[in-house]
């Protein structure tokens, strides 16, 4: 679908990343545990998905730990 004017485009939804809006004909894609969007755009879903799996990061130290 090509992509609209936004000031003409509707609105289907918020970005769960960015908390913009996502238009009609946005490339998206879509949270698994409750359906939600975010830009497919390389920057808010890898941040979404990135602050929704992992914990932490750093150096591997002995037991498992990260420093």
């Amino acid at each position: 679908m090509a992509l609209k004017d936004p000031q003409e485009a509707l609105t289907v939804a918020l970005c769960m990343g960015c908390g913009g809006e996502i238009y009609e004909g946005d490339e998206v894609r879509r949270i698994r545990e409750d359906g939600a969007l975010v830009h497919n755009n390389g920057v808010c879903d890898v941040e979404f998905a990135f602050d929704s799996v992992y914990d932490a990061e750093g150096f591997a130290t002995v037991g498992g730990y990260i420093e």
